[in-house]
């Protein structure tokens, strides 16, 4: 036997397959340029997971500064996600350099001074 059209019904399916993303401050092409790294979502959708050195940390913010590689993935509740990975590599500031040069200065200032007195000193 035949169903009539009355009992044939059609459902729409909707397939969400696009993946959430996210927007990077001081990021281009992968790389880090600055010494910081900001994370936007883009969209409302999506949990963002940070990882630092394989271990998950909880940022205070979406600012990223402390040195070493990351992973940051979004996902939605479809499974879909991106996963971004870069590293912040360590930098030495200027006046990190500075307060080196001055202290190195120092010692070999010191070790003149005592060689040069050392040289020059009498004793009666």
């Amino acid at each position: 036997s035949t169903l009539p059209d009355a009992n044939v019904f059609t459902v729409p399916v909707i397939l969400d397959t696009l993946a959430p993303t996210l927007s990077f401050e001081g990021l281009k092409d992968g790389k880090v340029v600055g010494e910081e790294v900001i994370y936007k979502r883009v969209g409302d959708e999506g949990s963002i997971v940070v990882l630092l050195e394989g271990e998950k940390i909880n940022p205070l913010s979406n600012t990223l500064r402390e040195n070493g590689n990351y992973v940051v993935t979004v996902k939605d509740e479809a499974g879909n996600f991106t996963e971004y990975k870069f590293k912040i590599p360590y930098k030495v500031s200027g006046m990190s350099v500075l307060v080196i040069l001055l202290f190195l200065a120092a010692i070999g200032g010191g070790v003149y001074y005592f060689m040069h007195v050392k040289k020059n000193v009498v004793v009666r």
